[in-house]
């Protein structure tokens, strides 16, 4: 998993989600997409101070809060 996150970060900002399962064919809620995207890359930060609380991830994934908001 963590090998794909090079990847996803040089390809989510330009819009490509070649990474995205297959199987839902491009039939997605983009902005939910990258709410899911942020918060994934956000966690999977090398050092655990700079990963978000898992209260600011629920509610960046509810859409109650700005995915910028998610960094501490």
């Amino acid at each position: 998993m963590i090998d794909a996150v090079p990847a996803i970060q040089n390809d989510w900002p330009k819009g490509n989600y070649k990474f995205v399962d297959e199987k839902l064919e491009r039939y997605f809620d983009k902005d939910e997409m990258d709410r899911m995207i942020e918060c994934a890359l956000a966690c999977l930060e090398r050092y655990p101070q700079n990963r978000p609380e898992m209260s600011k991830v629920v509610e960046v994934l509810a859409g109650n809060i700005y995915r910028k908001n998610l960094k501490n």
